[in-house]
C-alpha cells in the first residue's frame, strides 16, 4: 500500500511527462512492483535516462555545509530542473535512499550525482564541477572547479 501511495503522490506531483503517471502506476500494480520503468531523464540530455542528486543530512540534523553549497550552487544556476530525483543520505537512517544507494555505489563522500545513462551504465561524481562540465555540458566557475577538486582530498570532507 505505501509503495502504491507513493506512486499516486508522485504521479499528482510530477509536472513533466513521466512513469510515474497515472498509467505508470497501473503498469506498476500489474507488475507486482518488481520491474523498474526505463524512461527519458527530465533534462533532455542525449543518452541519459536519470539524473540523481543526493545530499546529505547529518546526525543532529542539519545539511552538509558542502551539499548546502552545491544545493545553492544548483539553484543559483537554475540546474534543479535538470535533476530527476533528489535524495537523501541521512546520517541517523541507514536505510534512507540516499545511504542505501551510497553503499549499493560504494560512494563515500557527499554530496554526489548518479547519472544513469540510457545504455544502464551508471556513473558517479563527487565533484560538482565535473558533474557540470561532462554531464550538463554547462559552462561551470573555473576557480570553483578547482576549489571542489582541492577540497575532495581536504580532511575537511563530510562522509557517508
Amino acid at each position: 500500500k505505501l509503495q502504491f501511495l507513493y506512486l499516486i503522490g508522485r504521479a499528482l506531483t510530477h509536472k513533466r511527462n513521466h512513469p510515474l503517471t497515472m498509467n505508470g502506476v497501473a503498469r506498476a500494480m500489474a507488475t507486482g512492483f518488481r520491474t523498474q520503468a526505463r524512461w527519458a531523464s527530465v533534462s533532455g540530455l542525449a543518452g541519459i535516462e536519470k539524473i540523481q542528486y543526493v545530499k546529505k543530512i547529518k546526525m543532529d540534523g542539519s545539511l552538509c555545509a558542502k551539499c548546502g553549497d552545491v544545493t545553492e550552487r544548483l539553484e543559483k544556476a537554475d540546474q534543479m530542473k535538470l535533476l530527476d530525483e533528489v535524495l537523501v543520505a541521512d546520517e541517523r537512517d541507514e536505510s534512507s535512499a540516499g545511504m542505501v544507494i551510497a553503499q549499493k555505489l560504494d560512494v563515500s563522500r557527499a554530496p554526489f550525482f548518479v547519472v544513469t545513462h540510457n545504455d544502464g551504465s551508471v556513473k558517479t561524481y563527487t565533484v560538482y564541477f565535473d558533474f557540470v562540465k561532462k554531464v550538463l555540458k554547462a559552462k561551470a566557475d573555473e576557480a570553483q572547479g578547482l576549489k571542489d577538486t582541492m577540497e575532495q582530498n581536504a580532511a575537511a570532507l563530510d562522509f557517508i
